[in-house]
């Protein structure tokens, strides 16, 4: 051993090399998997050969997997989304189009992971058209800088894993509220809100002055609370006041909590015709 060697250790030059993007972009994959893990959604790393997917995500219900799948993309950075909390979005910018049109192609929900791997910190947004910005030869997409990989995320990525179009959406969030839309027309249903900050705040239900207790919620902080409330119940009309600052909702049945009511009995007269 020379001198040299003996001092600064051997040379590996000619050696593979290991450049330091191959590295960060192991080190956003390890990132990814640790958040999701977190939040009780298994992820499957696919093999680097599968053009423009690098995982598979499935929401696990309790311990149990549910078969539902959500394709993800992941890009990784040291420093590029470390700005991101400063802004509302990061403009994320792919120079190869034909990855867009393969994700929204593709038979499962894609998403699009965004890492700050010097803070540890995923960003996430659901491919769709409505969200991507293209031209001739590029696309763009804005990625919220609101929207984290952690626990809060489970729910919003099991109902992309569900893979459902907008009026599939709405038929599946009025079977979840029809035990309160049925209160509406025999009880008086009032929804207390205390707005914690923008884009959260804390919902309290009241059937009939008993209140059945405090369920956080959140929205898009672009959009107003009010507004984000009568999209969420948009099968009821809004009444809102003021109650000590707070602000007081009396939910009525609006002509689609009514119709949907009376589709679900007619659908129960046929179903027991059938038994």
């Amino acid at each position: 051993m020379s001198e040299l060697n003996r001092i600064y250790g051997p040379s590996y030059e000619g050696n593979p090399k290991y450049t330091k993007t191959s590295m960060t972009d192991r080190a956003g994959v390890g990132i990814v998997m640790k958040s999701l893990a977190k939040s009780n959604l298994y992820f499957k790393e696919l093999p680097t050969g599968d053009v423009g997917i690098d995982g598979i995500i499935e929401p696990v219900v309790g311990e149990w997997g549910t078969g539902m799948l959500i394709a993800c993309q992941i890009k990784s950075s040291e420093g590029k989304f470390a700005t991101i909390p400063s802004t509302k979005y990061i403009n994320f910018n792919e120079g190869n189009l034909s990855h867009y049109k393969y994700w929204v192609n593709k038979s499962i929900p894609v998403i699009i992971i965004l890492v700050d791997v010097a803070n540890e910190i995923c960003y996430w947004e659901h491919v769709t058209d409505k969200k991507i910005s293209e031209n001739e030869k590029s696309f763009s997409i804005h990625v919220p800088s609101s929207q984290v990989l952690n626990e809060d995320s489970a729910n919003n990525l099991y109902e992309i894993s569900l893979n459902r179009n907008e009026e599939e959406s709405k038929y599946f969030y009025l079977k979840m509220n029809e035990p309160l839309i049925r209160d509406l027309e025999r009880n008086k249903v009032q929804i207390r809100l205390i707005e914690k900050s923008l884009g959260e705040a804390d919902i309290d239900l009241i059937i009939e002055d008993e209140n059945l207790g405090t369920t956080y919620f959140k929205y898009d902080s672009d959009t107003k609370l009010i507004d984000a409330l009568e999209q969420y119940f948009f099968w009821a009309d809004l009444e809102h006041s003021l109650d000590d600052s707070n602000i007081l909702l009396n939910l009525y049945p609006n002509e689609i909590g009514k119709k949907f009511i009376e589709l679900q009995d007619e659908l129960k007269k046929i179903s027991l015709q059938f038994k």
